[in-house]
C-alpha cells in the first residue's frame, strides 16, 4: 500500500515537472517611471500594432522604419506649446535644447503624451527649473531605454520601456519597444475620446 502511494507521489510530482518546464516568461523589474511591470511571454508580446490610426510628431530625427497605421511628421519644436498631434517623439538632437528652464512650463502641463527616445537620462528633469541635460554625462541616469509622460488635469501618466541602453540613435530602437509605445498612445487617445464625449453628453448645448 505505501509503495503505491509513494509512486502516485511519484508521478504527481513528474507531471507537475513537466507542466512547468513548458512555462516561460520573462519580467522586466518596473522603475519609478513605470507604472507597472512589463511582462514579456515571447512571440504574443511581439505584435504588430493594430490600433486606430496615429500621427506623431517629430522633434529630430524621423525614424526610418514605417509601422502601420502610424505616420512619422517632422515638426519643429514650437509645436509643443499648442498640439496638434496624437504624440510626440524627441530625439537626441533636442535632448538637449529642450532641457532649459524655457521649456518647463511646457512640459509640466502638456496634455499630449511626449516620448524622449532612447534618453539616458530620467525625463523628470524636463519638469524642473534648473536641471537640464548634459550629453556627455547624462544625470540621473535612466533605468529604461526610452521615457515619457502626459499630463491629464492635475495629474502626471509616465512611461518606461525596455532597458537602458548606451546609444542615444531612434535607429537603435526595437520594434518592440515602438509597439509598446504606439498601443499606450492608442489607450490614450481612445480614452481620451472617451472622455470627451462623456462630458458632452452630461452638459448638452
Amino acid at each position: 500500500m505505501k509503495k503505491a502511494v509513494l509512486s502516485i507521489l511519484i508521478l504527481i510530482f513528474l507531471l507537475a515537472a513537466c507542466k512547468g518546464g513548458n512555462e516561460f516568461e520573462t519580467i522586466q523589474e518596473g522603475t519609478e517611471n513605470k507604472e507597472t511591470q512589463e511582462v514579456n511571454t515571447g512571440p504574443e508580446s511581439e505584435e504588430i500594432y493594430s490600433g486606430p490610426a496615429l500621427r506623431i510628431g517629430v522633434i529630430g530625427e524621423k525614424p526610418k522604419k514605417n509601422f502601420p497605421n502610424v505616420t512619422f511628421t517632422s515638426v519643429e519644436s514650437n509645436s509643443l506649446k499648442d498640439p496638434s498631434y496624437d504624440a510626440y517623439f524627441i530625439t537626441n538632437q533636442y535632448f538637449e535644447e529642450l532641457s532649459t528652464d524655457d521649456w518647463v512650463p511646457v512640459f509640466s502641463t502638456i496634455q499630449t503624451p511626449v516620448f524622449f527616445v532612447n534618453l539616458n537620462a530620467k525625463s523628470f528633469i524636463y519638469k524642473v527649473e534648473g536641471m537640464t541635460y548634459d550629453p556627455t554625462n547624462p544625470q540621473p541616469e535612466s533605468n529604461s531605454h526610452t521615457e515619457g509622460f502626459v499630463h491629464t488635469g492635475d495629474q502626471s501618466k509616465r512611461f518606461g520601456y525596455g532597458d537602458p541602453t548606451s546609444s542615444t540613435n531612434v535607429e537603435d530602437t526595437p520594434d518592440l519597444i515602438f509597439y509598446k509605445i504606439f498601443k499606450d498612445i492608442g489607450q490614450y487617445v481612445k480614452d481620451t475620446k472617451a472622455q470627451s464625449t462623456k462630458k458632452k453628453k452630461s452638459n448638452p448645448i
